[in-house]
């Protein structure tokens, strides 16, 4: 499965989780927005330049905009807006970190499983 087919279901088994993910992402880009000077010439997991992450995140922060809340209600969209491409390396990272603040074991042993 690729990125996209996996967010759709991950979707459809827990649609309870997406309005708050959606939360989580864009509390992340704020963060970002809020301290950019101070991460401006980083690495962000060692792996990526602040540019690449920021870039990132702005455009995925850009289509929870535009779109809103009909991303929490329908998969699809949820799916191909915010997993297609690079923007699934931003939206992984915010489920993943979500999840570990949940106490539902079942959710963070599908995060793990989809996203991990």
């Amino acid at each position: 499965m690729n990125n996209v087919e996996k967010a759709k279901l991950f979707a459809v088994l827990f649609p309870e989780q997406l309005e708050e993910i959606l939360e989580r992402i864009a509390q992340a880009y704020q963060y970002l927005s809020l301290n950019e000077d101070n991460f401006r010439g980083s690495r962000v997991n060692g792996l990526f330049t602040f540019d690449f992450w920021y870039g990132n995140a702005e455009e995925v922060n850009d289509q929870i905009i535009l779109y809103g809340s009909r991303l929490a209600r329908d998969s699809t969209l949820f799916s191909e807006k915010l997993f297609k491409g690079k923007h699934a390396l931003f939206t992984t990272d915010c489920i993943y970190k979500h999840a570990k603040g949940s106490t539902s074991r079942k959710y963070k042993q599908a995060v793990e499983l989809f996203f991990g």
